[in-house]
């Protein structure tokens, strides 16, 4: 519920800052959280081209011991057919892996957390500016519909890469910490320390 400030005219939301100033804040808000669930996806998929790049890796090793036994002597039927189901499974892992594109994937969302962290970041320094009074509402006023629109075209070429529900998970803990932390140097700065 807002309500108009009688010293200053300025509408204020029930928290007490300007209605400009809480959008400003749930705007840091929602680019960070697109940040940290980006970064959780693209950590997925790093994992998951890792984890199959070293299987193939192991796979084409063993197989590569196989071949040099088999060129030092007859190797019996069960190893001829261990190697060519190894082979067969580094073939499918090597397939899956480009279908799905974990790299791509990684790079992709890296990317675009890197873009929210970028508005985020924004949005925190002219939070900060305002509080320190350096900078007046009209000029976040001004500064909004850029923060916005830049968010909303981060948030359209994000469309095709979409993180999963885990990574809501992930990123809504991530996002408490931070908080969490940001308020505890904010508490430690606003202490009135004695002299020494």
């Amino acid at each position: 519920m807002s309500h108009d400030c009688l010293w200053t005219g300025v509408k204020q939301n029930s928290m007490g800052s300007p209605a400009t100033i809480a959008i400003l804040a749930e705007l840091h808000r929602t680019a960070e959280l697109g940040m940290y669930r980006h970064y959780a996806a693209a950590r997925r998929s790093h994992r998951y081209q890792r984890g199959i790049s070293v299987f193939q890796i192991a796979v084409n090793i063993l197989l590569g011991s196989a071949l040099l036994y088999a060129i030092t002597e007859m190797l019996p039927s069960f190893a001829k057919w261990f190697g060519a189901t190894l082979a067969l499974i580094a073939a499918a892992m090597g397939g899956f892996e480009s279908y799905f594109g974990f790299g791509k994937s990684f790079e992709r969302h890296h990317k675009i957390a890197n873009a929210y962290r970028a508005i985020a970041r924004e949005c925190e320094e002219w939070e900060a500016l305002y509080e320190d009074g350096l900078a007046d509402l009209g000029t976040i006023a001004h500064q909004l519909p850029v923060l916005r629109q830049r968010y909303n075209e981060e948030t359209r070429n994000a469309e095709d890469v979409l993180p999963r529900d885990s990574d809501y998970s992930v990123a809504l803990l991530k996002q408490e910490a931070r908080q969490k932390s940001v308020r505890e140097r904010r508490a430690l700065a606003n202490e009135v320390r004695p002299p020494l």
